[in-house]
């Protein structure tokens, strides 16, 4: 019931002092990139703090993005990403809500999904991970350009 909702204070107390901080996720970016990935991850770092006798495994306790922002950047960090993750939200379902067929369907169901992480992700991530936003929408804006390639090739 509280699985999203028990690191908070640990979040909170650990990353209240900057030296502490892992700065902005970027793991999967620094991947792609061929460069090595940060060794300082938010969720396993809170985890060994919420339960400092489990050695044995590695584990993670997840944030929603502004929360997790918050332990990469501090507070200015956190309003950021709730404005961001925000606004890419609302174009999103504005986007979804233009038109009728697969494409705004599958447009209104990638904004859910990406919504779904951002409960849980760090705000680049979200967008970033295999799963992410971009590799969601990337399906729909090809067949929407092969779409319209058709289209224009027919009308021609």
């Amino acid at each position: 019931i509280f699985r999203m909702s028990s690191p908070l204070p640990f979040y909170v107390g650990i990353f209240e002092d900057p030296a502490e901080r892992c700065g902005i996720e970027a793991h999967s970016v620094r991947r792609v990139l061929g460069l090595n990935p940060s060794a300082c991850t938010l969720p396993t770092k809170v985890f060994a703090a919420m339960w400092p006798d489990i050695h044995w495994t590695t584990g993670y306790a997840p944030a929603a993005a502004h929360i997790s922002a918050f332990g990469e950047a501090g507070l200015a960090w956190s309003v950021i990403v709730l404005i961001i993750a925000g606004f890419c939200l609302g174009m999103i379902g504005e986007l979804a809500t233009l038109g009728k067929g697969i494409l705004f369907v599958a447009t209104g169901a990638a904004g859910c999904t990406f919504a779904y992480y951002l409960t849980q992700l760090p705000l680049i991530a979200a967008f970033t991970y295999g799963h992410g936003l971009v590799f969601l929408l990337l399906p729909v804006i090809m067949t929407g350009a092969i779409g319209l390639g058709m289209k224009h090739t027919r009308a021609g």
